[in-house]
């Protein structure tokens, strides 16, 4: 049988999640293979502006659109990354699925404060990850759902609609989920 990897797919929390770091959430899996997996929060606002976050960083940011830094996971909150549309042109950008790629480097925050060659992108700080077989136990504890991601979940809908628009991708209504999973 061929393991199945979910790089470029969605984890949703599900709603009996009492776990604050991660209740309500939905990560879009930037890796995931033998050796773990590595995620961003994409629909917790961290309160800091892009521009905010460009300024503190002294990159000139008057033509950023206005939008919050997300809060991308629990583990090295210093950290930025940006997801981004397009190829892979900036330093150390990687491509993680069709059109999506993720980058640590500066040279992006540059052109974005420019308003230059980035699509779409969303700027987290910090990450959450997995070690080798945790989130496949997770997962078959039932401790979270996994739906396909799209550009409208990962950079367009308002943070706080992506939670709810994940569930309604899988065509699942949350309120009828139960928290107790079966084993045939």
């Amino acid at each position: 049988m061929t393991k199945q990897y979910l790089t470029h797919r969605c984890l949703i929390a599900p709603p009996e999640m009492n776990d604050e770091l991660f209740a309500h959430t939905v990560i879009y899996l930037a890796r995931h293979d033998d050796e773990g997996a590595q995620g961003i929060i994409i629909n917790r606002p961290s309160g800091i502006s892009v521009k905010e976050l460009l300024n503190d960083l002294e990159i000139d940011a008057d033509h950023v659109h206005p939008h919050d830094v997300l809060q991308g996971g629990p583990l090295r909150p210093e950290a930025g990354f940006v997801l981004h549309t397009g190829q892979p042109t900036w330093h150390s950008s990687i491509a993680v699925g069709e059109n999506v790629c993720i980058t640590t480097s500066k040279d992006i925050l540059d052109a974005i404060a420019h308003n230059e060659g980035v699509g779409r992108y969303q700027i987290a700080l910090g990450y959450a990850s997995w070690a080798k077989h945790q989130l496949e136990d997770e997962i078959a504890r039932g401790d979270w759902l996994i739906c396909d991601a799209d550009m409208d979940l990962i950079f367009n809908l308002p943070y706080g609609d992506r939670w709810d628009a994940a569930y309604k991708k899988m065509g699942v209504d949350r309120n009828w989920l139960s928290s107790e999973i079966g084993h045939a």
